[in-house]
C-alpha cells in the first residue's frame, strides 16, 4: 500500500452563544467551532481522516510522504519530526493531523475501531461535560441551570471555567454549582492559565471543601516549579498539559511532580503516536492521563490507555453540530460514560451534507 495524495478541508460555524474562558482574565472569546480535516489517499482505495488545530505545512509533508507505506506509522512519524524544514513547534499541529489520519487509515485496513487496535483496555469511560463558560449577562443562576441540564443529559461529571474573576468571586461560583449538583457529581474547574501562583493558592484554599475532582491549568503552561508549589499546598489534584506541544515540555510537566493528570491534545502535540507515548510514560510515573480536546478521537485513546480515568465531552451547548457533523458521533450513555464507536477507524468520517454549508477551505 502506498500514499497517493494528502489534502485538507476546513469548516467553521458559529457557536450557539459567544462565550469566554478565564484566559486573559476572561478576555479570550470563543466565537466559532472550527474543524480542519486531513485526508490521506492510498493506491488501494482506503482513505484515512485526521484532524488538527492548523495544517499550514501540509504541502511540505505531502511531498515527503507520497509514495510511502502508510502502515509504517512510527517510521513516518520519525521522518516528519526529524527531517522537516520547519521549526517543530510551528508544524506540530500539521504533523498531529497527519498522524491521526494515518492511524485512522491503519484501523480501517485492520477493520477495527481505533481503540481496539491500540489495545482496547475498555469500551467505555466516564466523561465530564466541558461547560460553565463566562458569557455576557450570564448570572450564577444561569450557570446553575446549565449544570443541572448536563445532569439531565446523563452526565455524572461537569467542568466549569474559573480565572475570569477574582479567586474569591470564582470560589463563590464553584460553591453555587456544588450546591445544585450535589456531593456525588464530580466537579472540575479550568482556569485556562489565567492566574499567578498567589491567586491559584487563594482559590485552591477557598474551594478545598467543595471536593473538586481537579483544578485544571491554574498557571502558565510552563510554570512547572509553581505547579509543584501549588500541589504541595492543596489536596485538590492539579491537571495541565493541553497547551504544551513538544515532547520535552510534556515530560518536564510530569517529571516536576506538580500534576496528578496530564492532558496532551492529539490535535496539537503530535497525534495519536505522541499521546500514546505520553500515556505510557505517565503510567510509569504513576500519573493519570486525560487528553484534552475533540471527543471523536480522544474517546478512542482514553479507552486504549490503562491510566486514563475520565474523558472530555463537548455538548451541543458549546457546539450545536456535535452530534450531526459526524457519521459516528460520541454521545453520553445512560450511566454517564461515553463509548468509542465500533466502526473501523478513529470516528472522523463526516456527514458532508451537514457540514458543506460551513466549508471555508
Amino acid at each position: 500500500m502506498k500514499i497517493t495524495d494528502i489534502h485538507s478541508e476546513s469548516y467553521q460555524w458559529p457557536k450557539p452563544q459567544i462565550v469566554t474562558s478565564g484566559r486573559g482574565k476572561g478576555g479570550h472569546q470563543y466565537l466559532y467551532n472550527r474543524l480542519t480535516l486531513v485526508y490521506i489517499e492510498t493506491d488501494e482505495g482506503v482513505t484515512g481522516i485526521g484532524s488538527g488545530m492548523r495544517v499550514e505545512y501540509l504541502d511540505a509533508f505531502k511531498a515527503m510522504l507520497v509514495g510511502e507505506d502508510p502502515l509504517c506509522i512510527e517510521k513516518l512519524y520519525q521522518k516528519m519530526t526529524d527531517n522537516n524544514n520547519h521549526n517543530l513547534k510551528n508544524c506540530i499541529t500539521t504533523i498531529s493531523a497527519i498522524d491521526i489520519a494515518l492511524w485512522d487509515l491503519k484501523a480501517k485496513v485492520a477493520n477495527m475501531p481505533l481503540y481496539k487496535l491500540l489495545g482496547g483496555v475498555r469500551n467505555k469511560l466516564e466523561c465530564y461535560v466541558a461547560g460553565g463558560y463566562y458569557a455576557k449577562d450570564k448570572t450564577t443562576l444561569d450557570l446553575q441551570h446549565e449544570m443541572e441540564q448536563y445532569l439531565k443529559d446523563n452526565a455524572k461529571a461537569v467542568k466549569m471555567k474559573v480565572g475570569g474573576m477574582t479567586p474569591y468571586q470564582d470560589a463563590l461560583r464553584v460553591k453555587a454549582v456544588r450546591e445544585v449538583i450535589g456531593p456525588d457529581v464530580k466537579l472540575l474547574v479550568d482556569a485556562n492559565c489565567a492566574w499567578r501562583i498567589h491567586e491559584a493558592l487563594e482559590f485552591a484554599k477557598r474551594t478545598e471543601e467543595d471536593n473538586l475532582f481537579w483544578f485544571e491549568e491554574p498557571l502558565a503552561p510552563k510554570d512547572f516549579d509553581n505547579f509543584k508549589v501549588l500541589s504541595q499546598h492543596t489536596s485538590t489534584p492539579i491537571a495541565a498539559g493541553e497547551s504544551l506541544q513538544l515532547l520535552d515540555d510534556e515530560i518536564a510537566l510530569i517529571d516536576r511532580g506538580g500534576v496528578a493528570f496530564t492532558q496532551p491534545d492529539a490535535g496539537g502535540c503530535g497525534g495519536v503516536t505522541m499521546v500514546m507515548k505520553l500515556g505510557a510514560y505517565a503510567e510509569a510515573k504513576h500519573i493519570n492521563i486525560a487528553p484534552h480536546g475533540n471527543q471523536q478521537v480522544h474517546v478512542h485513546l482514553n479507552c486504549a490507555m490503562a491510566n486514563a480515568v475520565i474523558t472530555e465531552f463537548y455538548s451541543t451547548t458549546f457546539n450545536h453540530l456535535a452530534y450531526t457533523a459526524y457519521k459516528y458521533p460520541v454521545q453520553i450513555n445512560a450511566d454517564g460514560t461515553v463509548s468509542p464507536n465500533e466502526a473501523p477507524g478513529a470516528s472522523f468520517d463526516i456527514n458532508r451534507e451537514v457540514l458543506e454549508p460551513y466549508r471555508v477551505g
